[in-house]
This record gives structure tokens, sequence and C-alpha cells, in this order.
């Protein structure tokens, strides 16, 4: 029997038979198969080419993750479909080589500082998500969650904002010594969608510390960054970042000083994520 391909539209249905006939497969990732599924419910599932394998036995050796999302969204796709492989060494150069990440896309599509740029983006369309602010995480399942064609979505209409302030702090002590830039970014960011005039100074003040008096938010903040605690959890210290950021920036826009900036997120006694323009 010859190799033969065609695109084929799959059913829910067809996808199941498919998956109860298969061969020798990898353990199956619900959350790959969920955000598989998520994708095409949203319509941003397309044809690229990779396809459903089976071999000359018709068993199915490569494809079970998407077959599977097939199957739990109930949505018909089209799929790239090759039958007929009779190497039963095949199945061992599969997906063996380096896995196309979301930042590898987002440089394909033209996007500069692709690894950081998604990085700013998933942060800020996890903000985003959250209908209540002071509910805010980056150690929550909704931020793990977050597929990449959501975050392919996000830059696609607002790269150059994300370009702008990553190209401002970039070089920054600040920036370059709290640990995770992304998120600082991200935050000044979400500051900017109330104020953008208060940012810009607010910005300005961190990056160079220039005439910043003791108990300025601004200067309480930089010091913070410079010096970053030590932390266990980096997506803990991420979420921290981003709201004492935001709560030095609340105090900035409201004129009001300092003596410590801290912010607990863990405890008897939790804080809540700082909302920004929040004048508490």
């Amino acid at each position: 029997m010859s190799i033969q391909s065609q695109v084929v539209m799959v059913t829910p249905q067809m996808a199941q038979k498919w998956l109860s006939n298969g061969g020798k497969n990898r353990n199956i990732s619900i959350s790959k198969v969920k955000e598989y599924a998520d994708s095409m419910n949203a319509g941003k599932w397309v044809l690229n080419g990779v396809p459903i394998i089976f071999d000359i036995g018709g068993k199915l050796i490569d494809g079970q993750h998407r077959l599977s999302a097939i199957a739990l969204s109930g949505i018909t796709m089209p799929m790239n479909v090759t039958r007929g492989i009779d190497d039963p060494r095949s199945f061992g150069t599969i997906d063996i080589g380096k896995k196309r990440t979301i930042s590898d896309i987002a440089q394909m599509d033209g996007i500069l500082n692709s690894r950081l740029a998604t990085a700013i983006a998933k942060r800020l369309v996890a903000w985003n998500k959250y209908e209540d602010k002071s509910m805010f995480t980056l150690t929550s399942e909704t931020f793990k969650k977050i597929a990449n064609y959501e975050i392919l979505d996000y830059l696609e209409t607002n790269n150059h904002t994300v370009q702008f302030f990553l190209s401002n702090m970039v070089r920054t002590l600040p920036y370059r010594r709290c640990g995770a830039p992304s998120a600082l970014v991200a935050s000044i960011i979400i500051c900017n969608e109330i104020d953008e005039v208060a940012t810009m100074l607010f910005m300005e003040g961190l990056k160079t510390g220039a005439n910043l008096p003791e108990k300025s938010p601004i200067h309480l903040l930089r010091e913070r960054l410079i010096d970053p605690p030590e932390r266990t959890s980096r997506l803990f210290w991420e979420t921290e970042i981003m709201a004492i950021t935001i709560k030095s920036w609340n105090k900035y826009l409201h004129g009001k000083e300092l003596r410590t900036l801290k912010w607990i997120q863990d405890g008897d006694h939790p804080e809540k994520f700082p909302v920004p323009g929040d004048s508490k």
C-alpha cells in the first residue's frame, strides 16, 4: 500500500472512532486537548498541513490531541490525513524536533522582541480576563490556560503599545534587575490605560531615579525592583511586581507619599490586588 494524503472534513464522530483504533501513542495531555478545542470553538484553528497519521494497518499513530479536541468541541474540522505508513520505526521520528513556541510564531509574524512581547501580552490578556481586578493573580488557572491564539490576537491589535513601553524600559536598571521584566512592563501598560500623562512621568522617574524624594512612591518602587527579595515562585514574585507597581502608581497619581512599599499576598490577611486609579 502506498502512502496517501488528503484533506478530510473530520466530524466529532469520526474523530472518536479513529481514537478508539489508536496504535502506539504518547500519553494524552488534557490541558492541550482543551487548548486545541478552545481554539476550534473560537474559530482560530487553521489547516496547517500537519497530518493525522495512520499506519498501514489503519492504526492511529499521530494526531490524538487534535482528534480529541474535535470530539470535545463538537465541531467538524478539516484535517490533512496521511495513511499507509508501514515502517515500524516511524513513530520514533514523530515530534522529536524542537517544538515551535508562541514567541517563534510571533517572530515569524514580524513581532520584534518576540519572547518579551508575547510574555507581556500574556499577562495583559490575563488582566483583561478578570472581571474583578482585585482578584487578579498570575498563579491562577486563568493565566495558565491562556491559549496562543489569544496572545497573538492581542498583539495584532496592541503590539505598537507593547513595543513602545518595552523599548522605553528595556535598558533601565529596574527592568534589568527586577527578575520579571514582562510583569513590570505589563503593569505600566495597565496604568497607562487610566492616565497616559501620569504614566509617562511615573515611568521617567522610575527609569532614572533623578530628584526623587525618599518618601516618593516611585523611589520606593525603584529600590524594590533594583534589589528584589528572594522568591521561591517566579509567578508569585511576578504578581507582586505588578501589584506594587500599580500600588506605587496609584500613590503617585494622587500625590501621596509612602514610608514603605509592600503588598501582602499570603498569610492570614492577604491584600486584594490594587486597581489602577484607586485612591486608597
